[in-house]
């Protein structure tokens, strides 16, 4: 949860498209437990799928959270690794797609 006595968690992101549903690009710059899920859902917002945030939806058995891009230092050589992924087509076909299942937070 988001609370006041809470541990500091910081989420920066920004809105990539915007339709029925909305796509966003988000960097972490704290790590903690469900971060992102926490806070989506505390601005309203929850995950789509999100069963324990927000509401399951029929279109998808998961929450739709994706990673698409990794970076971090390997802690044994000390190089930087960078991996990257496209967006699933499912989270494209998301955003054309009324929802099925209103969340409600």
């Amino acid at each position: 949860i988001v609370a006041a006595d809470g541990q500091t968690a910081l989420t920066k992101y920004r809105v990539l498209k915007e339709k029925t549903n909305t796509l966003v690009d988000v960097q972490l710059l704290t790590g903690r437990t469900h971060q992102i899920r926490v806070h989506f859902a505390s601005l309203g917002h929850p995950l789509i799928g999100d069963h324990l945030y927000g509401q399951p939806d029929a279109r998808i058995p998961y929450q739709a959270l994706q990673a698409t891009r990794l970076k971090f230092t390997d802690p044994f050589s000390e190089k930087r690794i960078t991996a990257e992924l496209p967006v699933l087509a499912l989270f494209n076909q998301l955003l054309t797609e009324a929802p099925q299942i209103e969340p409600t937070i």
